[in-house]
């Protein structure tokens, strides 16, 4: 990567990661039942106590899902063959 981009990459990669908390924390309000005010709180400190670092981990995980669940959708757009295959699999 050209040293020229790399400005560019960095603010897209953080651009992501806060939609990604954001979406994120919603998905894990949703799952948890505590509002997002509440989880914001546990996941802005991790390592202030075992309760926190568990939605830390929960949110993480969550996180995860959803830029796997991006990357496939995106695959899928680019490879219009491979979508019914994997429709297939998944039923």
């Amino acid at each position: 990567m050209k040293l020229s981009k790399l400005p560019i990459f960095l603010l897209v990669a953080l651009s992501v990661q806060a939609y990604a908390s954001d979406a994120s924390l919603q998905e894990l309000s949703i799952r948890s039942g505590l509002s997002r005010d509440q989880l914001q709180e546990f996941v802005s400190a991790c390592d202030s106590n075992q309760l926190s670092m568990y939605f830390c981990a929960w949110n993480s995980e969550i996180a995860s899902e959803q830029e796997l669940h991006q990357v496939v959708t995106d695959k899928l757009r680019d490879r219009p063959k491979c979508q019914s295959a994997v429709t297939a699999l998944s039923k």
